[in-house]
């Protein structure tokens, strides 16, 4: 359960909306709230209303492309968080914060959600392979090629992305054209 209810957390901002607070440390320090605990309820009614007052019990889940096209714009545009969160409709503008620096860190792989225990690749189970005594020379090599495949799927996942990079730069040039 929510520390503060919805409608205790309504009550305070409306009571500082009303007043007209610029400077929230008064009204936070009367109802025993922390100045900036206020000041996001604030900045969440006024850009969402009241939904984003409320406690979700799950976390939207964003798509690798939208988190991709975020980011970009991000990097881009240099806007801060908080106006990127408005403009993509994001509640919290530390969403993307973390996304860009995963972005940053590890490139288009990094905004996979990697929640959880990796899956196992299955093989195919009707081959049954004759039981050999694995030498070291063996372990390495299968190591090595297991490196290898993940590899060639990071490249083919950073190919795609510069691809529609420069479909989405060739569009935006388009339409500058045609606007002119």
């Amino acid at each position: 359960m929510a520390k503060w209810s919805l409608e205790k957390k309504l009550k305070i901002v409306k009571e500082a909306k009303r007043l007209n607070v610029k400077n929230s440390t008064y009204l936070a320090d009367r109802h025993n709230v922390s100045a900036n605990t206020l000041k996001g309820w604030i900045y969440k009614y006024e850009m969402f209303g009241i939904e984003a007052l409320t406690h979700k019990k799950t976390k939207p889940h964003y798509s690798l492309e939208a988190k991709q096209e975020i980011v970009l714009y991000k990097l881009k545009t240099k806007e801060s968080y908080r106006e990127v969160a408005k403009k993509f409709n994001i509640i919290h503008s530390s969403t993307i914060a973390g996304w860009v620096k995963k972005y940053k860190e590890n490139g288009i792989l990094g905004l996979n959600n990697n929640i959880g225990r990796p899956k196992k690749i299955m093989k195919n189970s009707k081959k049954k392979p004759v039981k050999k005594k694995k030498t070291k020379i063996t372990t390495n090599n299968e190591d090595r090629i297991e490196q290898l495949e993940e590899e060639v799927e990071y490249y083919k996942l950073e190919v795609e992305f510069w691809k529609k990079l420069n479909t989405l730069l060739t569009e935006e040039e388009s339409t500058r054209k045609k606007q002119k």
